[in-house]
């Protein structure tokens, strides 16, 4: 296995702040698609599990592709900083999902 490069550790940080502003951004997004104003309807209700499949997808390809770039890079530090930052929301929101 060759070596990382020596600009992982800055490539790590700079990936791991704007990873978690994305995160903040897809989580206020699944938090809020499942706001209504009174009680919803059959068709809110529909669009609301349509639109958290859509986030949970959305943030399962940005974890998995940013991985498999930073790794082809050879930023090791990089891509497992990725994963951590972006996989564990997910997990959670996944199994948050299918605990309610």
């Amino acid at each position: 296995m060759k070596k990382p490069r020596r600009s992982d550790v800055p490539v790590a940080i700079v990936v791991a702040v704007v990873d978690l502003v994305i995160m903040t951004m897809l989580a206020s997004a699944y938090g809020l698609s499942g706001l209504s104003a009174g009680a919803p309807d059959a068709r809110e209700v529909r669009q609301h599990e349509s639109d958290e499949i859509t986030i949970l997808v959305m943030t399962a390809l940005l974890a998995g592709g940013g991985c498999a770039l930073a790794a082809l890079c050879r930023f090791w530090k990089t891509s497992i900083t990725h994963l951590v930052v972006t996989g564990l929301p997910l997990l959670a929101c996944v199994t948050w999902q299918e605990w309610s």
